[in-house]
Formats: C-alpha cells, sequence, structure tokens
C-alpha cells in the first residue's frame, strides 16, 4: 500500500497539476485552492523514510 500511495503522491505533488488547478479556478472565477505542495512533501518524505526497499 505504502508504494502505491508513494506513486500515487508523485502524480498529485506534480507543481504542473497544482498550477492547472490553480489556472481553471481562475479561469472559471472560482477561489483559488491553497497549495497542497508542502503536504505532499512531508507525506512523501515520511512514507519514504518508514518503507522497505
Amino acid at each position: 500500500m505504502r508504494h502505491w500511495l508513494l506513486t500515487r503522491l508523485g502524480v498529485a505533488g506534480d507543481p504542473r497539476a497544482e498550477r492547472y488547478w490553480h489556472l481553471l479556478a481562475v479561469i472559471n472565477g472560482w477561489p483559488v485552492p491553497p497549495s497542497l505542495a508542502p503536504v505532499f512533501t512531508w507525506l512523501t518524505e515520511a512514507l519514504r523514510a518508514h518503507t522497505p526497499q
């Protein structure tokens, strides 16, 4: 499960995806969501530290 989650976090934590959601919100007049980059970074590092290779 940890390896799967690390893969998903790698995709979700891509700065291009965050930029996409930011621009989509601006274009549509939605509130811009807060950045989750620090959360993804912290969780990824924690999982890597406690996941056997």
